[in-house]
């Protein structure tokens, strides 16, 4: 969603983007706080405008159907839509909805949440957060667009709110 100043839109050469670099690099020790910190500063930006605003999660491990909030957002120009298959990018995001896999999403978070130290427990959360990215499809398995669809803040909310349980669970295992 960013590029390497931070000033425009991401224009592919993630390698010196700031916002992308835990996602293509796969660098399991800014994954998370690279997350909680784009999320705080999320909020923050939107408390501007009204303080009582908290951003939501969405445990995707309770349910497999997607919640019907905010269905589109608006892709900020000369971004388009990753996910047209006419080949004209649409100004909103869009979706290809798969079914999630419970199964599978309460595993790997289970598997996670049992980890003892940071690296590990942030390369087990990497696998369910892609899936995620993927189920949803379209914009949101595309690191250029995901963050423009609304569905992205309810995903990392939960990603976060994962962390801190993790976090909490280091503090009972002393």
């Amino acid at each position: 969603m960013c590029n390497a100043a931070q000033t425009g839109p991401y224009t592919g050469n993630c390698a010196f983007c700031p916002c992308c670099k835990p996602h293509k690099l796969q660098d399991t020790v800014l994954f998370l706080p690279w997350h909680r910190l784009f999320m705080a500063q999320m909020e923050w930006a939107m408390q501007e405008h009204d303080s009582s605003f908290t951003i939501p999660y969405w445990d995707w491990t309770a349910s497999n159907t997607v919640p019907s909030f905010w269905l589109s957002g608006p892709i900020k120009s000369p971004m388009t839509s990753s996910c047209n298959p006419s080949g004209t990018g649409s100004a909103s995001t869009q979706r290809n909805v798969q079914p999630i896999n419970l199964s599978f999403v309460r595993n790997a978070v289970r598997t996670a949440l049992s980890k003892r130290n940071l690296i590990d427990f942030s390369t087990s959360l990497t696998s369910p957060h892609d899936y995620i990215h993927w189920a949803i499809g379209c914009d949101m398995g595309s690191v250029g667009t995901a963050a423009y669809d609304p569905i992205f803040y309810l995903h990392h909310n939960y990603i976060d709110y994962l962390f801190a349980f993790w976090q909490e669970l280091q503090a009972i295992y002393q």
